[in-house]
């Protein structure tokens, strides 16, 4: 299928994410299908949740919709969702991230689920590293242009570098599925879909990484790791001017992929890329509901949960 389809939606990609573990609910029209929804269902706490496979970063359902006028096929895609949504299986939760400029959304708010705007940062068609540094704030053109002084940018197909650092931010105890981030990018890159780029200090020994993924239309600033007490504050400014430098080898927009936290969202801000909305639609049981605040009666919200549902 194609339609609004990204390097999360495939399905080389959802086997290395979650080896039969992933299911999918289909429309067809005249023997013709029209959509597709990828999803997987977990039990926590009793309950069943419907969620998009682990280690994507959206999930909109794949469309390849008749030709026709535009307001036909806006309609069309009404009716396409509606019945996406009907076929998927019951659930107490069900919650889905959607590309920026997903067709779906509205049909998603018109089978009864509720919108939620999470965002990320895209750099506009025919970006070039000198717009981004012209576009960039200044603290932000300050940190690249430290760090491209003292560090050496290389890169990689080995997710081991990219793993050994992960270890050493985030320790043995990470719930991340190391084993899973391997399996992903290597079908990436042995696909020509990804790379590292490594960010190597002047011994020589990995600082920082970042694996970039990429589909037909954006590269995207996937998973970062770096050691945290050799890495400087520019190492990440300077690994995504270098993203920025693929993307734009690759005629490709570059898309920073989301950010989990305030703090995290300002620092991406003030690399100039314009903020773009990735619409989470998600649907509930009472007792969901309940159950959801009763738990936050007594305990905080995670800040990731607002920023990345």
């Amino acid at each position: 299928m194609n339609g609004a389809s990204c390097i999360y939606t495939e399905d080389w990609w959802l086997d290395a994410a979650a080896p039969g573990a992933w299911e999918r609910v289909a429309v067809e029209w005249d023997n013709r299908t029209v959509a597709a929804l990828s999803f997987i269902v977990r039990r926590r706490m009793g309950l069943r949740y419907l969620e998009m496979p682990p280690l994507c970063r959206t999930g909109s359902p794949r469309l390849s919709l008749p030709a026709g006028k535009d307001v036909t096929r806006r309609v069309a895609t009404l009716d396409i969702v509606a019945d996406l949504v009907s076929k998927l299986p019951r659930a107490d939760r069900m919650e889905l991230r959607l590309a920026p400029e997903c067709p779906t959304v509205q049909g998603f708010v018109h089978a009864g689920c509720a919108l939620t705007h999470t965002f990320t940062y895209r750099s506009p068609a025919g970006w070039t590293p000198p717009l981004l540094l012209a576009n960039a704030h200044k603290k932000t053109r300050n940190l690249i242009s430290h760090a491209a002084k003292t560090r050496q940018i290389e890169v990689s197909t080995d997710a081991d570098r990219l793993m050994r650092l992960h270890r050493l931010e985030f320790g043995a105890c990470s719930t991340i599925d190391r084993d899973g981030i391997a399996r992903v990018f290597d079908a990436a890159q042995t696909r020509d879909r990804g790379c590292l780029l490594v960010a190597r200090d002047s011994n020589g020994a990995d600082v920082a990484a970042a694996a970039i993924v990429w589909d037909a239309d954006c590269a995207y600033y996937w998973l970062t790791a770096r050691d945290p007490m050799r890495a400087t504050a520019g190492d990440n400014s300077l690994l995504i001017y270098e993203a920025m430098t693929l993307a734009a080898q690759r005629g490709l927009r570059l898309d920073l992929d989301g950010y989990g936290s305030r703090a995290a969202g300002l620092f991406l801000m003030k690399f100039g890329l314009e903020p773009v909305v990735r619409a989470a639609v998600n649907r509930s049981t009472r007792r969901w509901k309940l159950l959801n605040a009763v738990t936050n009666a007594f305990g905080s919200e995670r800040e990731e949960s607002v920023y990345r549902v």
